[in-house]
């Protein structure tokens, strides 16, 4: 007759599944698991999770107790549910009495309650009653134990136990089976083996015997676990049915030989076999036993184990012995095993009938592999743990018996790790091993898949490869390592370290690993994040990141990277369980800011590929906040997709794509609004401008400082010697905006250069001290408005004589625009500390004449028309036609270095008008007179100005007095023609109208119609010079025009043009010799002399020039010469020989109208008689 059982592949989850053929029934099997001697493997991860509700059980049901004592109760829990993807399951456990404990006779308590299990697996918690110390005899207490729903699972109870108070012990505690078992069968020992004096006895198997069944000789008998039992523990239908799956299974009601309880094999009365096993043992339906012709068989066992004889068989009485083939077999472990000779179906070790030799651990304990309590299963556990976890010899955790000697000191190295906690098989670093046939070698075969690693692998590829380097030599009868697989190389040497090398699980395809070839007896540093490849725990960043693809971008902590932790990517729940899983996993941590809700790689916030092992081609992110716009908060809306592995990428790589600098671009939204954006105005001059605002962030422009660099956070901090005080999207006292407490709106309105630079006079007027005192320059817009170039239209032209057009700035500008930007250079938003133009001004030489141009460009005769649209597209340009025609600036040769203002024309000018009655002209009220920086014109002086005495200048038809061009009396310095005066009476003079003395040098007449702004279009430094002989009148004739037209201010009332034209044109036309230059000709020269002499003095002293006021337009005939063209000239005396006789006269009067002095000349040869009056009247 013939049993059939299970061949075991052992899984975390405890389940156990294969086949094999037949062998005898206590044949042994060791776990495919097995460290050293290891069997084929086969079987495959269930595919698909099936939830069933879970099995809760209670043993016994009925027990006695003694008041003051306590009973316990074993509550069984199994884990129903199928395949490896249900994972394990934590069961809530609790219990119902009756009546409700505490009470006056019991208390009952359930621990622990909670037990976690994987899929098939069971486990066990203790119910205890105890029974008060006054508890009265008789009464009972009952309990059931519930396993509550969860979201998977049904609650289920358990049956009800009962617990009764006796009085005394009486045989509460003896075996209550039936007649056979009584105490006296547990003690029949002289029954068991030959007695002391017989043949055969043997003093050691006599006391091993007794051993075996007299409760351990010093012991006491205990029923507690058996008097209750209606079934064999080694009942078959605990197993998965395997050998006998045809008949239902084995050992079972209704199954193959029906059930088998403890009677079946075991008699309390005599019997000559240890263990109180029966000598003949019946099948308990009847049926005949496998390889026998009778339901009965009869059993020899009276030894655990023996010794081989030399030939077999062995000692006879031993549990087997397959050495030899026999056709029948009384020992204990083979009667009822069945092996047919096809050698196909049953147990084909130690079976009843044995046609070939398998020699399978004969005459050895077969119980220390298959144990009574699990129905005589191998298990793995039985030469060593499975796995190993003690550092202790043998099983059920400690390392192999015998020992190997593989480590020193004893150590079981990392089995607990990669099999109890991270749930490999045995076969990721056993594959290929032989057992069941022991080869008394270690032997190595690493592969890693979802067969060998069910719980975690999630790549549908295998790991086949690695290297492992074991000690040697082993102890006897151990050989050593040895290669188990093809892909696994195997050395050996000396050390104890026991290493891997090469595997995928210790990061062969990784990067930066700092111990990838990880010691079997390390411990935990073996394994620790940044060994296998490069990085430092799972929630930090790193300093040596993983080097592939752009994790140092990403993860390092150095400089430019932004030192993201691993988790940010990789946000796995239990990272250190689905680390090594054979393929690229990741999972965006969506609920960090930097990373963003709707991120994802590869299509998916989190996922990983089936179909490749790890690495995997890389993919591109979509939706990262990291690789957006920067806008802030729900409003971002531009994101790129970088590839893993693409090219490194520039600012412009995330946010300003659409220019080189990586500026953000996008759309301003307004002040206020997460999508403000001013950026555009803050850094035309490219990336140098970033660290101005984000020191914190980046300080060259092209590397960052990635910690604050994606932190969905506008990370803001002065910088690059930059100052300011910042409130979100507000900053206050900017140095580049002038300090001061000058505050900006960041994504508000364009900032004109007013915002910063202008204040209306109740605001403070005009501040020029930026030199001197370093503060900011503030001007006037009420003055602006009113005298300066911002004067609009609609005030009309501006107040004096001969007024002129407004230059209405802000309507040539347009709207929208700065009017400021006509003259002042808006390109830069930096200009707190211009060094090389400190006004801002713009066409610096444009016209050759050096920062002035900067006026002239308008106002210079040549020019046109002006735009400065190369930076602000105004509407509408310049028509310089209109406006007043300026070519030179005041430095002439009488200015030295030490008092050198006046060549800039803002020395004297204030284009923004200062002041809003006067002074007219746009004259500054201080104007400078010393320029402590004579290449930009910056003046001196606590204020800017090196004059404490303010220019009043209102009527520009006044020659001298109160608002006129100069002083004669009172405050002299209050002149415009006096201010800058020094008195000199030694070269180079200055005599007249100075800043503290004035004469009466041409007081009716105002200064400029001698000292002309611009005598001639050219332009130089000769502004007020003095405009030689036409710079009072005119001095020569021109085509076309009466004589003076060129000056306006001679006096109609004293007709003094008359009849100068036709009286020089006659004089040059008899002395053809003689040239007149007006710029040239002086005085007293030659060429006056014969034109102008002929009627007027030439005696130097008489003209104005030279300080003959009192001579001014005298006519003396040539001082008395009385000849035309000069000294050598024709005399128009009537006798020249006789001068004095009769001389001409002139009979006018200067300034007096001829209606009343008429103005001719008697006695002169060139009319001979009287002349006609000079000017009609």
């Amino acid at each position: 007759m013939a049993y059939k059982i299970m061949r075991h592949i052992y899984k975390k989850s405890s389940r156990f599944t294969g086949k094999m053929g037949s062998v005898p029934i206590f044949a042994i099997f060791i776990f495919a698991c097995a460290v050293l001697i290891m069997g084929p493997a086969v079987g495959q991860a269930d595919a698909v999770c099936t939830r069933v509700n879970p099995t809760v059980s209670i043993f016994p049901s009925v027990q006695n107790v003694l008041a003051g004592n306590a009973v316990t109760y074993t509550v069984s829990v199994i884990n129903n549910d199928s395949g490896d993807t249900c994972g394990s399951t934590t069961f809530t456990l609790s219990k119902t009495d009756a009546p409700v404990t505490p009470n006056a006779n019991f208390t009952a308590a359930l621990s622990p309650l909670s037990i976690t299990l994987n899929v098939g697996a069971s486990g066990k918690v203790t119910l205890t009653h105890t029974a008060a110390a006054g508890a009265s005899i008789g009464a009972t207490q009952q309990s059931y134990v519930t396993s509550a729903a969860d979201a998977n699972h049904a609650a289920v109870n358990s049956s009800t136990v009962t617990t009764t108070v006796i009085a005394t012990s009486g045989d509460g505690y003896l075996l209550k089976r039936g007649k056979e078992e009584t105490c006296h069968g547990c003690h029949k020992t002289n029954k068991n083996m030959p007695s002391p004096g017989e043949t055969g006895y043997v003093q050691a198997n006599w006391d091993n015997a007794i051993k075996t069944h007299s409760a351990e000789i010093l012991g006491t008998c205990s029923n507690t676990t058996y008097k209750t039992r209606t079934a064999c523990s080694a009942n078959g239908g605990t197993w998965t049915p395997g050998k006998w799956n045809a008949s239902g299974g084995w050992g079972i009601a209704g199954g193959r030989y029906g059930e088998f309880v403890c009677t079946t094999c075991h008699t309390g009365h005599s019997t000559t076999n240890i263990y109180l096993i029966k000598e003949t043992i019946t099948t308990p339906d009847g049926s005949n036993f496998g390889g026998s012709v009778t339901s009965s068989v009869t059993v020899n066992f009276r030894v655990k184990s023996g010794t081989p004889a030399v030939p077999g068989p062995q000692t006879a009485g031993i549990m087997g012995d397959d050495s030899v083939t026999h056709a029948a077999s009384a020992f204990i472990c083979e009667v009822c095993h069945t092996f047919d000779g096809a050698q196909t179906t049953g147990v084909n070790k130690h079976a009843y009938t044995m046609t070939s030799i398998t020699s399978h651990y004969n005459g050895q304990e077969c119980n220390t592999c298959h144990s009574h309590s699990g129905g005589f299963k191998a298990s793995c556990n039985s030469c060593h743990g499975n796995p190993p976890i003690s550092a202790v010899i043998g099983g059920p955790s400690g390392l192999a018996t015998p020992a190997t000697g593989a480590t020193s000191p004893l150590s079981p190295g990392a089995h607990n790790t990669h099999v109890t906690t991270r749930g490999m098989t045995c076969n990721v670093c056993h594959t290929g091993n032989t057992m069941p046939t022991v080869s008394n070698t270690i032997q190595m075969g690493f592969v890693t898949n979802s067969t060998t690693y069910p719980t975690v692998w999630s790549s549908s590829t295998s790991a086949t490869t690695g290297a492992f380097d074991g000690h040697t030599p082993l102890n006897a009868p151990y050989t050593g390592f040895v290669s188990s697989s093809i892909g696994t190389n195997v050395t050996t040497s000396g050390s104890y370290a026991n290493t891997c090398s090469t595997l995928y699980c210790h990061g062969s395809t990784l990067t930066a690993g700092t111990l990838t070839s990880p010691s079997w007896v390390g411990g935990s540093s073996q394994a620790a994040c940044g060994t296998c490849h490069g990085g430092a725990g799972y929630t930090v960043a790193a300093t040596t990141p993983p080097t592939t693809g752009k994790h140092i971008t990403h993860a390092a902590t150095t400089t430019g990277n932004l030192g993201l932790a691993c988790n940010k990517c990789h946000n796995s729940p239990s990272p250190s369980m689905t680390h090594v899983n054979g393929v690229v996993s990741w999972s965006l941590d969506t609920a960090d800011s930097r990373i963003g809700a709707s991120a994802t790689y590869n299509g998916a916030a989190s996922g990983g590929s089936t179909t490749q092992l790890a690495p995997t081609p890389y993919e591109s992110c979509a939706t990262l906040y990291c690789h957006s716009n920067g806008k802030v908060g729900t409003s971002v809306g531009a994101y790129t997709t970088p590839v893993w592995d693409g090219a490194d990428i520039g600012c412009n790589g995330c946010h300003g794509t659409l220019n080189t600098a990586g500026t953000p671009d996008y759309a301003n939204e307004g002040a206020g609004t997460v999508g403000a954006n001013s950026h555009s105005k803050h850094t035309v001059a490219g990336t140098s401008t970033c660290v101005y605002c984000h020191t914190n962030t980046t300080t060259t422009g092209t590397t960052i400082t990635g910690t604050v660099h994606i932190d969905n956070t506008r990370n803001v901090l002065e910088g690059g010697g930059k100052s300011f005080t910042y409130t979100p999207q507000t900053c206050t006292n900017i140095s580049c905006h002038g300090g001061f407490g000058t505050a900006a709106t960041w994504g508000g309105a364009a900032l004109t250069c007013t915002s910063c630079h202008g204040r209306t006079t109740a605001g403070g007027g005009d501040l020029d001290d930026f030199a001197a005192g370093g503060n900011m320059a503030k001007v006037d817009t009420d003055e602006w408005a009113a005298l300066g170039h911002g004067r609009p239209n609609a005030s009309g032209n501006y107040p004096g004589t001969n007024p002129n057009p407004p230059a209405n700035f802000a309507g040539l500008a347009g709207s929208g625009q700065d009017p400021c930007l006509w003259c002042h250079d808006g390109i830069s938003a930096d200009h707190g500390n211009y060094t090389t133009n400190p006004y801002r001004l713009r066409n610096n030489n444009a016209l050759g004449n050096g920062w002035n141009d900067a006026c002239l460009y308008c106002h210079d005769t040549n020019q046109t028309t002006a735009s400065y649209k190369a930076v602000a597209t105004f509407t509408t340009g310049i028509n310089l036609a209109n406006v007043k025609k300026i070519d030179k600036w005041h430095y002439g040769s009488n200015h030295s270095a030490t008092r050198n203002g006046g060549q800039f024309c803002w020395d004297c000018h204030d284009p923004h008008g200062d002041g809003t009655t006067g002074p007219i002209k746009m004259i500054q009220k201080y104007p400078t007179k010393t320029n402590t920086n004579a290449t930009y014109g910056v003046p001196s002086g606590a204020n800017d100005i090196d004059e404490a005495v303010a220019i009043v200048f209102t009527n520009n038809n006044l020659a001298t007095g109160a608002n006129g061009f100069a002083m004669t009396a009172g405050t002299f310095r209050q002149g415009i023609c006096n201010a800058c005066h020094t008195y000199s009476a030694s070269a180079p003079t200055v005599t007249y109208y100075t800043s503290t003395s004035s004469t009466s040098h041409n007081s009716g007449t105002v200064c400029t119609q001698c000292h002309k702004h611009s005598a001639d279009t050219t332009n130089n430094n000769e502004a007020f010079k003095g405009g030689g002989c036409n710079g009072c009148h005119d001095y020569d004739t021109r085509v076309g025009f009466n004589w003076g037209d060129g000056f306006s201010n001679i006096s109609a009332v004293g007709e003094g043009k008359g009849a100068h034209k036709k009286h020089i044109d006659h004089l040059k036309a008899r002395y053809p010799s003689v040239t007149l230059n007006p710029n040239t000709d002086t005085f007293n020269g030659t060429a006056p002399a014969a034109i102008c002499g002929t009627c007027h003095t030439i005696q130097v002293g008489d003209h104005s020039t030279n300080g003959g006021a009192g001579t001014v337009r005298s006519i003396n005939f040539g001082n008395a010469t009385y000849k035309e063209g000069g000294s050598t000239g024709f005399s128009f005396l009537f006798d020249p020989s006789a001068p004095g006789t009769n001389p001409p006269v002139y009979n006018g009067a200067s300034g007096t109208s001829s209606s009343v002095n008429p103005k001719s000349c008697s006695v002169v040869g060139c009319h001979f008689t009287k002349s006609p009056v000079w000017q009609a009247y």
